[in-house]
């Protein structure tokens, strides 16, 4: 007849030292053949034993106690892979952060780059120029209302843009 709980009494410190003696190397022998790792085949061993220490008060005494070692053992290792899947997922998703990071301040330095080399080439215009160009794009106004506005033809107003925007190409590549 298998042996049961109430034969190590786990609510006394002796019998819980009992039955860790009697099973502590068969419950570690069953981990060290799931986990393939002798530090976390012991961690596991020491938690089962543990959480037993701290359930005692809970645990049924009539049921066969070698069953109910490698059930909790069985589902220590589970638990013990799933941290592994959490850490390795977190670690993954840390990294996809951070690249993400790494690629939203690259953008932002060029972007602020982009608009340092815009505004220099801004300065470079004659004023006339930079009045068209800043009433073309920035007020969106057509050459027509521009011309009008600044009192010049619309040739002038085409002339400005077309110099200025062959100046930023030149400038920005």
């Amino acid at each position: 007849m298998p042996e049961t709980f109430s034969l190590f009494d786990v609510t006394t410190k002796e019998g819980f030292e009992r039955l860790y003696r009697v099973y502590a190397s068969k419950i570690y022998q069953l981990c060290i053949s799931k986990v393939r790792s002798r530090e976390e085949a012991e961690e596991i061993v020491q938690e089962l034993f543990k959480s037993i220490w701290i359930k005692r008060y809970k645990i049924r005494q009539d049921q066969p106690i070698e069953n109910y070692l490698y059930r909790a053992a069985k589902y220590k290792i589970i638990d013990h892979y799933r941290q592994i899947k959490r850490r390795k997922s977190r670690s993954i998703e840390i990294e996809y952060t951070s690249d993400l990071s790494k690629e939203e301040t690259e953008e932002m330095v060029l972007l602020e780059d982009l608009k340092s080399n815009l505004i220099t080439a801004f300065r470079k215009l004659p004023r006339q120029a930079q009045q068209i160009f800043w009433l073309s794009r920035k007020s969106g106004l057509t050459n027509k209302e521009v011309a009008l506005k600044l009192a010049v033809s619309e040739k002038t107003v085409e002339y400005h843009m077309r110099k200025t925007l062959k100046l930023f190409k030149k400038e920005l590549t």
